[in-house]
């Protein structure tokens, strides 16, 4: 297969790499899905320094240093796409990157991917710097964007009183 990134660039791969890799691409590549027909052609809204991510971290089990600088997209990518490990060794950068203007973000992602490691750092970065994050107005629109996720969040919040 080869996947067509938004800027142009293409990348090869094996589709059997790929099946082993991700129930996603299982799933997809046994389906009657549009790129398991479309001539071996998968398109995708991701930049081509993601997708090479990926790809690398499929391949060979690393990681360019430089791209773990954008946790947060490649964290997206991997929940997307299932990929368990790059789930995890990617979670493992985002704690570094957690600040109060990002949580809000941070835990709608953990959330939307039922990352409950990340969910849970979120929760344990909120009671420590409780004032900040309770005073920052991105974080309250939670309450009106996710309800269920803003009584989690509550909740979490709570029990450290």
């Amino acid at each position: 297969i080869t996947f067509i990134c938004r800027d142009g660039e293409s990348f090869p791969a094996h589709r059997a790499i790929l099946d082993a890799a991700s129930p996603y691409f299982a799933t997809a590549f046994k389906g009657p899905w549009a790129e398991n027909n479309s001539n071996g052609e998968w398109q995708t809204e991701h930049p081509s320094c993601m997708i090479k991510a990926v790809l690398t971290f499929v391949y060979t089990g690393d990681l360019e240093e430089n791209l773990m600088k954008k946790p947060f997209e490649l964290l997206s990518i991997a929940g997307e796409y299932d990929i368990t490990p790059l789930m995890q060794t990617v979670t493992s950068r985002c704690y570094e990157f957690l600040s109060v203007e990002n949580l809000k973000d941070l835990l709608q992602l953990a959330h939307l991917h039922e990352n409950t490691d990340l969910k849970t750092s979120c929760f344990w970065f909120a009671k420590k710097n409780m004032t900040s994050v309770l005073m920052n107005p991105d974080v309250l629109t939670l309450q009106a964007e996710d309800s269920a996720l803003w009584e989690e969040f509550v909740k979490a919040i709570e029990s450290s009183a």
